[in-house]
């Protein structure tokens, strides 16, 4: 897989959130990709107002590398993405 991209995300329900499980999942799943398959990049988007998802791809190394507006539909509404991108480079193990 060198040389690839990958790209991951992740949805939780609102009542196990603050828990740490979303962090843990992602960092193994980065740990996974990086250590194990080693693409070039791995990419994530989330929606702007969702500021714990964009601290917790920041946490793990990702990087903000712009917007995409009106991509995809939340609460019945047309929303914006925050696309991430992190290199084995940027890669921070989660801490558990």
């Amino acid at each position: 897989m060198t040389g690839c991209q990958a790209e991951t995300g992740f949805t939780l329900a609102s009542a196990f959130h603050g828990r740490g499980q979303v962090t843990k999942a992602v960092g193994l799943i980065l740990e996974h990709l990086f250590v194990l398959r080693g693409p070039r990049r791995v990419s994530a988007e989330c929606d702007p107002r969702n500021i714990d998802s964009a601290r917790l791809l920041e946490r793990l190394g990702s990087r903000r590398g712009g917007g995409a507006p009106g991509q995809h539909v939340a609460a019945g509404e047309w929303a914006d993405d925050l696309l991430f991108g992190s290199t084995a480079v940027d890669y921070r193990p989660a801490r558990g």
